[in-house]
């Protein structure tokens, strides 16, 4: 069964995971309020979609709410294009900077479930720069995670991105094993994770969960 955002999100938050301040919404008004109140800029998602920048359905730095009100009718138009079997709206969601981040888990045949941490967002499939390990793991597992990484010197800092909080990226890795044992977890992908010195946050989850 595939969690919802909405519930994929509590889950993350019951395990002390960090979500970017976010809303989803169902009409051109409530995504002006809803932005209004997380405050300016933001992103605009539509919803449905694993790949949403391949189909056109992210807007980045929206600055006014004009421009939120014609984000909203752009993606909804995307949405209703494609016909999806089910959506959950717009996602209105407040703009954070950082490198971005993936940590998934997978079903492996020879190995069971194992977790993944590696370059995230547009990246992924450009660097394949991911580092895996059999579950469950242990808390020098998920720092050898990290630093197996071809390009972890990224983590040092990048063009005023801030040298990320590895003890904290640590234990968000380590989070995310906990929640796979324990809440039955087949798949799980949050990409992307955004990382800027000690804010870590997500800002996007898929869960499939095995009961």
């Amino acid at each position: 069964m595939i969690l919802t955002l909405p519930e994929a999100e509590k889950l993350l938050e019951k395990y002390g995971i960090p979500v970017v301040e976010e809303a989803l919404v169902r009409n051109r008004q409530a995504a002006v309020t809803i932005a209004g109140q997380i405050g300016l800029p933001v992103v605009m998602k539509a919803h449905g979609f694993v790949h949403k920048t391949e189909h056109g359905a992210i807007r980045v730095n929206i600055s006014t709410l004009e421009d939120v009100a014609a984000a909203f009718e752009s993606l909804k138009t995307i949405q209703n294009a494609k016909k999806l079997e089910k959506t959950e709206g717009i996602l209105v969601q407040k703009q954070v900077e950082g490198v971005e981040f993936i940590v998934g888990v997978a079903e492996n045949d020879q190995f069971g479930r194992i977790i993944s941490f590696g370059l995230g967002g547009v990246f992924v499939e450009l660097f394949r720069d991911v580092s895996f390990r059999a579950l469950p793991i242990r808390p020098r597992d998920a720092l050898e995670m990290i630093k197996d990484l071809k390009y972890a010197k990224i983590l040092e800092g990048y063009r005023g991105i801030k040298p990320a909080n590895i003890g904290k990226l640590k234990k968000i890795i380590m989070s995310v094993a906990r929640l796979a044992g324990k809440e039955n977890v087949r798949e799980m992908d949050i990409n992307p994770l955004f990382v800027n010195g000690s804010s870590i946050a997500a800002a996007d989850v898929r869960i499939l969960s095995g009961g």
